[in-house]
C-alpha cells in the first residue's frame, strides 16, 4: 500500500495536482479513475480489507490479476472497512484533502456510507463528488444493481443489434463492456467541467451519471422520436411487432419480422461483412 501523502514524482499533465480519491469497484468507476490518472491526476482507491473482489479474477499471482490491473493502472491503494464507525471518520479525515470523491456504488449506498455530496461537502465545501450507477438517482428502478448487460437490454441495444443464440436467446454485445467504459469516458469528462468550473467560481460540484443514460446516449436515433418520420416508419412497425409479441412471438420471430422490413440502403453495401475466396472481409 502506498503512502496517501501528496508527491512530487508523478508525471505531468493537465490534471497535475489533482487528488481522486476513488470508491469503485468493477469496471465504469475503475476505468473512469484510468482517465483521470491518464491525464496527470493522483488517484487513490480505497478497496476493502481483503482488497477488491476483482483482485483474484483470473489471477495467477494471488490478488494481482491481470484484469484487475487493466482495470486499475496508474493508482494508489488504500484499505479501510467502511462498515465500522472508525472506517467512515477516517474517510472524513481524508477528504480535505481531495478534490474529487467517485464512486459507483448501487444509488443509496453512498449515502449510508456517509460519501454522498452533501455528507462530503459540509467537510470541504468545495469537493466534486461523482457517482456512477446502474439506473440513475430517482425512478422506479433506481435502487437496482446495473450492469453492462442489463443496460444494453433496458435501452432496446440487445433487440436492435438482433444478435440470437444458438437456443434462439437474445445474444448481448460481449466483445468489450462498452456501455461500462463509455460511461467511464462520460464520468471522466463530466469530472473535467467540474474541476473547470471549479477554478472559474470556487465551487464544486454533484455529478450523477449511470449506465442507462449512457446506453440511451449511445443508442441515439434508435430512441429518439420525431414526429414526421415516426408516424412513417417506427410506429407502423412497432404496432406489428406489439401484435405480434401480443400473439406469443418469440424473439427470434420478433427480430425477423423487424428485418423484414428495413430496406436496403446504399450504405449497407459498404458497412457490412462479406465472405471471399480468402476469407472474411469487412
Amino acid at each position: 500500500m502506498s503512502s496517501i501523502e501528496e508527491t512530487n514524482d508523478l508525471p505531468g499533465g493537465p490534471l497535475r495536482g489533482v487528488r481522486i480519491l476513488e470508491f469503485t469497484q468493477i469496471i465504469a468507476g475503475p476505468v473512469a479513475g484510468i482517465h483521470l490518472s491518464d491525464l496527470g491526476a493522483e488517484v487513490v482507491k480505497v478497496e476493502p480489507l481483503h482488497g477488491e473482489d476483482r483482485r483474484n479474477s483470473g489471477a495467477v499471482v494471488p490478488n494481482e490479476g491481470k484484469y484487475f490491473q487493466s482495470l486499475n493502472r496508474g493508482k494508489r491503494s488504500l484499505t479501510i472497512d467502511l462498515a465500522r464507525p472508525e472506517g467512515r471518520e477516517l474517510v472524513k479525515r481524508l477528504v480535505p484533502h481531495f478534490d474529487v470523491v467517485l464512486s459507483n456504488y448501487r444509488f443509496g449506498v453512498a449515502e449510508r456510507l456517509g460519501i454522498d455530496y452533501e455528507s462530503l461537502r459540509a467537510i470541504r465545501p468545495d469537493i466534486i463528488v461523482a457517482t456512477i450507477t446502474g439506473f440513475g438517482d430517482h425512478g422506479p428502478h433506481a435502487t437496482r444493481a446495473g450492469s453492462d448487460i442489463a443496460t444494453q437490454a433496458y435501452s432496446g441495444m440487445i433487440a436492435a443489434e438482433g444478435k440470437i443464440d444458438e437456443d434462439g436467446a437474445p445474444s448481448w454485445l460481449n466483445a468489450t463492456p462498452f456501455i461500462d467504459r463509455a460511461s467511464a469516458f462520460a464520468a471522466a469528462m463530466a469530472i473535467c467541467a467540474a474541476l473547470f468550473e471549479r477554478e472559474r467560481t470556487g465551487r464544486g460540484q454533484a455529478i450523477h451519471l449511470s449506465l442507462l443514460q449512457t446506453a440511451l446516449e449511445l443508442m441515439s436515433n434508435k430512441v429518439m422520436r420525431e414526429p414526421v418520420h415516426d408516424v412513417t416508419v417506427r410506429d407502423p412497425l412497432l404496432h406489428r411487432m406489439q401484435a405480434a409479441r401480443a400473439g406469443g412471438a418469440t424473439f427470434e420471430e420478433m427480430i425477423a419480422l423487424r428485418d423484414g422490413t428495413v430496406r436496403l440502403t446504399s450504405h449497407r453495401l459498404y458497412y457490412r461483412g462479406y465472405q471471399t475466396r480468402q476469407g472474411a472481409l469487412i
